[in-house]
């Protein structure tokens, strides 16, 4: 009995310790896109988006869309595990649970009248931060923080 319990608390420890540096990258993140907004909020979507030619200071200059985190790999054995989505689609993004969580559709502008696409004039720019990797066992994990940035 006591023999078994304690791989599977091991076990148990280091997905929790996969986790917590999953939701801490996470949130790294999430405050360096927020202070990047306080800084100039217009750039906020180039430099975190996934087109490196639109970075503020250059083509490929900006942290973009995605993040390593260290003691994380994914499938393919990369630590590039983590992901950067902006919604900038003020109809929504067709999931209606995903639109729950973003609160979704709303208007992201400021301007009458819905649009598909504000990453130009947006005022209110809702994003998801997504990990995947694989754990110690081989097993797929998820973690995901929704956030928003907006300027005043």
């Amino acid at each position: 009995g006591l023999m078994s319990l304690i791989p599977t608390v091991t076990q148990l420890t280091e997905t929790t310790e996969e986790g917590n540096l999953a939701l801490d990258a996470s949130l790294q993140v999430s405050e360096a896109i927020r202070l990047y907004a306080d800084q100039s909020f217009a750039y906020a979507w180039r430099a975190y988006n996934s087109d490196p030619a639109d970075d503020p200071n250059g083509a490929g200059t900006a942290p973009g869309a995605t993040f390593s985190v260290a003691g994380l790999v994914n499938a393919a054995g990369s630590n590039v595990v983590g992901t950067v989505t902006f919604y900038v689609d003020e109809f929504g993004t067709g999931d209606a649970v995903l639109n729950a969580k973003l609160g979704l559709p709303k208007d992201l502008d400021g301007i009458v009248g819905d649009s598909a696409d504000v990453s130009a004039t947006y005022t209110l720019l809702p994003f998801r931060i997504a990990v995947d990797w694989k754990d110690h066992l081989g097993h797929p994990r998820h973690t995901e923080i929704f956030s928003q940035v907006a300027s005043y």
